[in-house]
């Protein structure tokens, strides 16, 4: 399209719905204005962002490492239960036990 555009002849952009015919024409648009879609931007403040947010994830990253290193040396049984699931099953069987008075002839 763009092609046409700089020899100053027309096109038809003709196709089946959903293929992008809008893209294509503000992207044409884009391209014939120069236009690059950045407005006053601080590049300066955004890779200061972004090294910040590296550095944040490298953090958790590296917490979470520990963490798990952690858990496997205090844990000698892989298979042992973990505090939550210990808390469900207190949880269920609590719930279990209320409903068994709730309902002391249950029908089967």
């Amino acid at each position: 399209m763009y092609a046409h555009v700089a020899k100053r002849r027309g096109a038809i952009l003709g196709d089946d719905m959903g293929l992008g015919k809008t893209v294509q024409v503000a992207a044409l648009v884009s391209a014939v204005l120069r236009k690059s879609g950045l407005r006053n931007i601080d590049f300066a403040r955004i890779e200061e962002k972004e090294s910040e947010s590296r550095a944040i994830r490298d953090e958790y990253l590296r917490k979470k490492a520990q963490s798990s290193q952690a858990d496997e040396s205090l844990s000698g049984d892989p298979f042992a239960e973990s505090d939550d699931e210990k808390f469900e099953a207190k949880l269920l069987a609590q719930l279990q036990a209320q409903h068994a008075r709730s309902n002391p002839n249950p029908v089967r």
